[in-house]
């Protein structure tokens, strides 16, 4: 019965954490967790009225309730690094920005165009481990002269999760999220 336990457990732990760490949404929250209750009480139901039911599917249960419910804690942590890890790799990026348009006199049209002088690569976000989470850039045009490239600032934005955007706008040197 451990045995079976632990096949079903530790895969399905790791899947779950996968799939937090992939998609990073606050949504997934309540897959886990709901399964976790829907599975415990289809458990508990099964437990109680049907006790010749087979050992290996009530293990098979218990691991796929506590996977889930463990899973819940663990992307708390997940989150908050990818966000710390995205907002360092942002800041190389701002970094790589300002060097280009201090030696050129202007800011890129694109991240491409630092690489690989000012950047080895462009960087993922670390929202995704696939890496398909891109950093977004543009530059801001100046609407006061209608004649003139808009090269004097720009904006590097990245998702943060559900329909939340972090934005820095060089202008103003700051950070925010929408």
């Amino acid at each position: 019965m451990k045995r079976t336990f632990h096949w079903f457990f530790w895969p399905l732990l790791a899947l779950l954490l996968l799939l937090h760490t992939e998609y990073s949404e606050p949504l997934l929250l309540v897959f886990p967790l709901g399964g976790a209750l829907v599975l415990g009480g289809v458990y508990l139901g099964w437990h109680f009225s049907l006790r010749s039911f087979p050992t290996t599917a009530k293990s098979i249960l218990r691991a796929m309730m506590a996977a889930g419910v463990l899973s819940y804690p663990l992307m708390i942590p997940i989150w908050d690094w990818q966000n710390d890890a995205t907002r360092r790799r942002a800041e190389v990026i701002i970094q790589s920005l300002e060097a280009y348009e201090k030696q050129r006199g202007r800011y890129p049209d694109s991240l491409a165009q630092l690489v690989p002088r000012y950047l080895p690569i462009v960087p993922p976000t670390a929202r995704s481990l696939s890496g398909w989470d891109q950093y977004n850039y543009r530059l801001i045009p100046d609407f006061t002269q209608p004649y003139k490239e808009p090269t004097d600032a720009y904006w590097l934005s990245y998702s943060v999760g559900l329909w939340v955007t972090a934005e820095y706008d060089s202008n103003t040197r700051q950070w925010r999220a929408d």
